[in-house]
């Protein structure tokens, strides 16, 4: 059992480091609570009372916590996460939300400070940080006080302690930067670390605890400066209901109780913000979380993994430099760890258009009508819809319920598949298939031929996604019946990727131990057999592009819309109809480096007609095309100081793509006009 802690600092920035400065954006009302059934209860309110899920929605943007107590009394009083569907042996108790059920109490107090007792053993010099080992009174060993000169890098009211099997090791002796432990036998090994991204250094050191027991929890704090005051942090991606935001640290109970990092959740990593600049945590660890603790609470993590790999986090600080820039070095950086550690191929920047579905045309009609015009158009990529046998063709309803993981017969079979992957690369397209993430039609003849297949969730019943469909348990046979048919689909068919639908549910860390481990494992299969480019609902971390279906309902319900900048590296559905998103946003959302999948029906239908759609048609494929023309350039996004636009380079040449949202000076001196993409060559 091992894992790494990687801690870096920002230096000075470099040559890119002139194009950071952002005019930061302004501060929301927490929207992230103390626990992680937050979402799931509010998705399974918005199923069964709109009118109650409305009212809880108003309270939650300014008391969460008044929310969750909500919902959790509206549910049974469950701390767990539930599915969003309740099974039909328990219909749900209606219990109407009245003004005074939703009223916000009183301010609770801050969380009483813990006060371990412990001694210093001595201080060590990890390149240009002190980190004290310690003893705490029951013989517990862990890190003390840990800085960088006069900054400190956690709290230091506890320790940061290692419980293995139950039991904490205790400090024998010190080996140079390595540290060895007994009762149970274990290590602590430090060593300095630097990084570089995009003209941003980064200096730290890396933690790596080893032991051969198990299972390990840790428990620790990092928080910029000591002190969750003065901190933001970004909460990742959550959902349509749920966009990214920045939150004030001090907020909430935990520092980042929403994001718990790992290869399935958010954008994987851990950051905050403050005046001594930012901090970034993450790992590599397949199915682990990092919790860290914050005003009072000390939270914990647990690792079962035998042989697990590392675990890593980052710490960015830097006195200068906009938060949103420091960010996007952390994305890039974290991102970039985790793939190398993991052997992951990066996904190449696409623009994507979704066909229509294969229930109006099979698969070889719908080739011959749509890839021709979706190259033309400028898109170098398509989104199938689903291509599983499904319950229109066996006496149900809605083809997205999948019978079985076996290409469909009705819309052509295998031959008919082949001809349309033959058509699109014919055409230069990059191919994606509708997926689902581990469920099946509630009845699909798979479950009674197997019911021990079926993934329980916190209270011991079948866990069923929001439409009702069950899940697979991944510590049963539905795992290798679920790997060996989709990744033979993919080496079959040589699709470039996979849209993995309801994932977020199905990501979550209160199922079976190992459950998550399991589900990353067959993701990081699916790229290896091909799929590189996965689009994962709900979140993603490192092995996939954030995606989300987002209706003219849903996108309407974003105040503001939403921020792209902080949707990096995210592939959202857009399944809008009204004509001015497209107009008014997607370029804004391109230019940040997350475009749109364009509906194929927004380009097309003839009933979505007028002038309205010809100027936003006209508009959506010229930024198509824009994107189309630079995106292999696009590697580092800055933001403009002024909100004008973006400045994107790459560490192959140095040539500057930049795209403007309003008129403003280009890199050479010309004078640059909104809504256009300007390529600046090196020496210009």
């Amino acid at each position: 059992m091992k894992w790494l802690l990687l801690i870096l600092l920002v230096a000075a920035g470099g040559d890119g480091a002139a194009l950071t400065a952002q005019k930061l954006p302004p501060q929301t009302p927490s929207t992230v609570g103390p626990s992680d059934d937050f979402d799931a209860l509010l998705e399974r309110l918005r199923q069964e009372s709109p009118g109650e899920y409305a009212k809880v929605r108003q309270l939650a943007e300014r008391d969460r916590a008044s929310a969750l107590r909500f919902l959790r009394q509206r549910f049974g009083g469950t701390s767990a996460p539930i599915s969003a569907k309740p099974g039909p042996d328990k219909p749900p108790a209606k219990s109407p939300a009245t003004a005074d059920s939703l009223k916000p109490p009183a301010a609770a107090p801050p969380l009483p400070a813990r006060h371990d007792r412990f001694e210093k053993i001595e201080t060590i010099n990890v390149g240009e940080f002190t980190v004290e080992l310690c003893r705490r009174d029951d013989g517990a060993f862990g890190l003390g006080e840990i800085r960088r000169g006069p900054l400190r890098l956690r709290r230091t009211d506890f320790l940061v302690t290692w419980r293995v099997d139950g039991k904490f090791p205790r400090f024998e002796r010190r080996e140079g930067l390595a540290v060895r432990l007994r009762d149970p036998v274990a290590s602590v090994t430090f060593a300095p670390e630097r990084r570089a991204s995009a003209g941003t250094g980064f200096t730290g050191f890396s933690i790596r605890f080893q032991t051969s027991a198990g299972p390990v929890v840790e428990t620790a704090s990092w928080e910029l400066g000591g002190d969750t005051r003065g901190l933001d942090y970004i909460d990742g991606y959550r959902g349509w209901h749920a966009p990214p935001s920045w939150t004030r640290a001090a907020a909430v109970p935990e520092t980042n109780p929403k994001l718990l990092p790992s290869l399935l959740h958010g954008t994987g990593f851990q950051f905050e913000h403050g005046r001594d600049g930012a901090l970034l945590h993450f790992h590599t660890t397949p199915g682990d979380r990092l919790r860290n603790a914050s005003r009072g609470a000390a939270l914990e993590f647990e690792t079962t993994h035998d042989g697990a790999p590392d675990l890593k986090r980052f710490v960015f600080v830097t006195a200068g430099g906009s938060r949103t820039d420091l960010w996007t070095r952390a994305f890039e950086v974290a991102h970039a760890e985790m793939r190398g550690a993991l052997g992951v191929p990066e996904p190449t920047r696409e623009i994507w258009v979704r066909w229509p579905p294969f229930s109006r045309k099979g698969f070889r009609e719908t080739a011959v009508e749509c890839a021709g015009i979706s190259a033309r158009e400028g898109f170098s990529g398509v989104c199938l819809d689903v291509i599983w046998d499904n319950a229109d063709f066996h006496g149900g309803k809605k083809n997205m319920n999948v019978r079985d993981y076996a290409i469909c017969p009705g819309y052509g079979g295998e031959a008919g598949l082949h001809a349309l992957m033959d058509e699109c690369r014919r055409r230069g397209l990059r191919v994606n298939a509708w997926t689902p993430a581990g469920h099946l039609w509630s009845a699909s003849p798979v479950w009674p031929a197997h019911p021990d297949w079926l993934l329980k969730n916190a209270r011991g019943e079948n866990f069923a996604n929001p439409s009702g469909n069950p899940h697979g348990a991944l510590d049963s046979g539905f795992r290798d019946y679920y790997r060996e048919r989709v990744v033979g689909a993919v080496k079959q068919f040589g699709f470039d990727g996979l849209w993995l639908d309801t994932h977020l549910g199905y990501a979550q860390q209160w199922h079976r131990p190992q459950h998550g481990a399991q589900l990353a494992s067959l993701y990081l299969d699916f790229i290896r057999a091909g799929a590189r480019q996965l689009l994962v609902e709900g979140d993603a971390a490192a092995l996939g592009a954030y995606s989300v279906f987002l209706t003219d309902d849903h996108a309407r319900g974003w105040k503001n819309f939403a921020e792209p900048e902080l949707f990096l590296g995210a592939s959202i559905q857009a399944g809008f109809s009204e004509p001015r998103f497209y107009r008014e946003h997607f370029r804004r959302f391109a230019a940040a480096g997350a475009p749109w999948v364009v509906d194929w029906d927004f380009l097309h239908s003839p009933k979505l007609a007028g002038p309205e759609f010809d100027a936003a048609r006209r508009e959506a494929l010229q930024v198509v095309q824009d994107y189309a023309r630079v995106k292999d350039r696009m590697a580092h996004r800055f933001a403009h100081a002024d909100g004008s636009g973006y400045t994107w380079t790459n560490d192959r040449d140095a040539a500057r793509v930049v795209w403007l949202l309003a008129d403003a000076p280009l890199p050479d001196g010309r004078r640059g006009e909104a809504g256009k993409v300007y390529l600046v060559e090196a020496g210009r």
